[in-house]
């Protein structure tokens, strides 16, 4: 499938990651496949549908494969003409999308309501031929939640970054993990992992993205103040800096020196290879430490100019429906998802009990 790369390259031309993402071949065509692309689409429906309903992207960064999935990457390029300009979109992908709110199809014994899941469609439909006139300006609400064509264009470049970010973490996972756990004891409430926390840190460095803070200060502390100090934004701010400016230097690629020299001498191929592997570990680490080092002193948490969030809507005008619901992944859906995953579906990785989330 043809990917528009100059329209990829100008939506993510300020991440300073872009020049790795190419140089590893993470926005290559061939590396960035709609979901109908994954193999487990077909060997698992079910979990195939979850993904398509709660996600528009995902990756799996801790095995071999590379490949981004991106739901709506056959759209990514559009443009709106006439009087779609400025519109939000409704397309035939949405309208037989899964809705938040369930169609209700009787009562149990005890006298609960029993619901079947619905289309968009469905829902739309039935609160248009409502008797109740507030009830008919409801399916105007659901779509004005969507973005418009060029919203969507830079929701998915924007989540093709995300996605190849995870990649170069699921390399490098000390970033995350010297985060801890004892600083994070409440991230439970995010409904997400270190992992992604702190790629949502990268996403407000590349993007100014202000998300992570809303994770960081509404939910794991609980509504603070955005002009109050936190440690975990400051350590999740430096890590993803030290993470960026470790990754940023060129690195070696390609095979090894070809001329020994005089020290290897005498050893074999696997001596020389252990000696290169101890030299590359002793470097990496070196350059982390540095990295990490840089940022002693940086209070970004501490600032008192922390973007605020942009508004978000409630997923409904009550507390109906999938809002804030856990799905079978372990992702808390918090809010629509169109928005919630702004930059991102999951990592889909396997966890004790669970999926990672993205």
């Amino acid at each position: 499938m043809a990917v528009d790369i100059n329209l990829l390259n100008s939506i993510t031309g300020n991440d300073p990651l872009i020049d790795v993402y190419r140089n590893q071949g993470l926005f290559d065509e061939g590396n960035i496949l709609p979901y109908s692309a994954d193999p487990k689409v077909a060997t698992d429906p079910a979990w195939a549908k979850e993904m398509y309903n709660e996600s528009i992207g995902y990756t799996r960064p801790y095995g071999s494969e590379s490949s981004l999935y991106i739901r709506d990457i056959d759209k990514f390029g559009m443009q709106p003409t006439g009087p779609l300009y400025g519109a939000p979109i409704m397309d035939t992908d949405y309208l037989n999308r899964e809705a938040f709110e369930g169609k209700a199809i009787g009562v149990d014994k005890f006298g609960n309501e029993i619901t079947r899941p619905q289309t968009n469609e469905e829902l739309m439909t039935f609160y248009l031929n409502a008797p109740q006139p507030w009830k008919r300006d409801f399916p105007h609400w659901m779509v004005e939640q969507n973005p418009t064509i060029t919203e969507r264009n830079k929701q998915i470049g924007e989540t093709i970054g995300h996605e190849a970010r995870h990649q170069l973490l699921g390399e490098n996972p000390q970033f995350y993990e010297d985060i801890d756990d004892s600083l994070v004891s409440n991230i439970g409430a995010t409904g997400e992992d270190k992992h992604e926390i702190l790629n949502r840190m990268l996403d407000f460095q590349a993007y100014n993205d202000p998300d992570v803070y809303t994770a960081i200060y509404d939910q794991m502390h609980g509504d603070m103040p955005r002009h109050l100090y936190s440690p975990i934004a400051d350590k999740f701010y430096n890590q993803a800096t030290a993470f960026t400016n470790y990754m940023k230097p060129s690195r070696r690629v390609g095979p090894p020196m070809t001329t020994r020299p005089l020290s290897d001498q005498g050893l074999g191929d696997a001596g020389i290879a252990e000696k290169i592997a101890a030299q590359d570990r002793a470097k990496k680490n070196a350059a982390i430490q540095e990295a990490v080092n840089i940022q002693i002193g940086t209070s970004r948490g501490a600032d008192p100019i922390v973007p605020q969030p942009k508004p978000k809507r409630p997923d409904t005008p009550s507390s109906t429906g999938i809002g804030g619901a856990q799905l079978s992944s372990g992702m808390s859906t918090g809010q629509h998802a169109a928005f919630r995953m702004a930059k991102g579906g999951y990592v889909d990785i396997p966890l004790p009990g669970r999926s990672r989330d993205i």
